[in-house]
């Protein structure tokens, strides 16, 4: 008890900046999240690398693997993020639907970093193969 109330303090004063700041809403917990158990294993991979910004996409590679082209294949993008992804990419715009019913905006906050949001983009990434590096819509 006295470890996760030292934990949640830290958690409290020390904020977090960068990609997975939209991410961080809750304070810790003991538990796993819900997510953990309901989402097979490549697609909780799938879903952690993309709420913490280590994904398959142009930002990560721009800053981690400069070898690679940090461009969105639909051509509209120069460097693909994962707000482009989400929001305004034409390649999935078919699937956005999974997003826009739980935000209609599709926030960041909301979609990255709330049970709803969470389970939504789950369903995304699965029916339109974001954040894989193939873009395999096969993801189970």
């Amino acid at each position: 008890h006295n470890a996760l109330l030292s934990w949640t303090q830290k958690w409290i004063d020390n904020p977090v900046a960068g990609m997975y700041a939209q991410s961080r809403l809750g304070p810790p917990a003991l538990q796993p999240p819900f997510h953990f158990h309901a989402l097979s294993r490549h697609l909780y991979g799938l879903v952690t690398q993309c709420r913490t910004g280590h994904a398959f996409i142009g930002d990560y590679y721009r800053r981690f693997v400069p070898t690679e082209d940090a461009s969105c294949p639909c051509g509209f993008a120069a460097i693909q993020t994962r707000t482009h992804i989400l929001v305004d990419c034409p390649l999935y715009e078919e699937h956005r639907h999974h997003l826009s019913r739980v935000s209609r905006d599709i926030s960041p906050q909301v979609i990255l970093g709330t049970r709803k949001g969470i389970e939504a983009l789950a369903k995304f990434i699965q029916s339109s193969g974001a954040f894989t590096k193939t873009g395999d819509q096969s993801v189970h």
